[in-house]
């Protein structure tokens, strides 16, 4: 009994901790032109982004890109690519965060043709 009883407990906290994350997730900035790219930070597995204009708690600041933080290390290769591409042709940046509102944990990036 007390086995089953910890496994319904641990099951709901999984759900809820899930749950919980997936509602703290947020654009980090939308529609913001990007200023600078560096290919790390405190020579650590990421990179960072700086914009400015644009709307969302991290637009006109930095916004750091941990490998960890996307889905492989291809897709964080392609986010770099995507940041350097908008730094280079002037085009608009929006920036998601899967996890919170956290500058420090971005791994979504979209480049708009405007």
């Amino acid at each position: 009994m007390k086995k089953k009883m910890l496994f319904v407990v641990v099951m709901v906290s999984c759900f809820l901790g899930i749950f919980s994350q997936a509602q703290a997730a947020e654009y980090l900035v939308s529609q913001a032109t990007v200023t600078s790219v560096t290919n790390t930070g405190d020579n650590l597995s990421l990179f960072v982004v700086r914009t400015t204009g644009g709307s969302g708690p991290c637009a006109g600041s930095y916004t750091m890109f941990y490998l960890n933080r996307a889905a492989d290390a291809d897709a964080h290769k392609r986010a770099f690519a995507l940041a350097t591409t908008a730094l280079i042709t002037g085009k608009k940046v929006t920036i998601y965060n899967y996890v919170d509102s956290n500058c420090s944990n971005a791994a979504y990036i979209e480049l708009f043709n405007q």
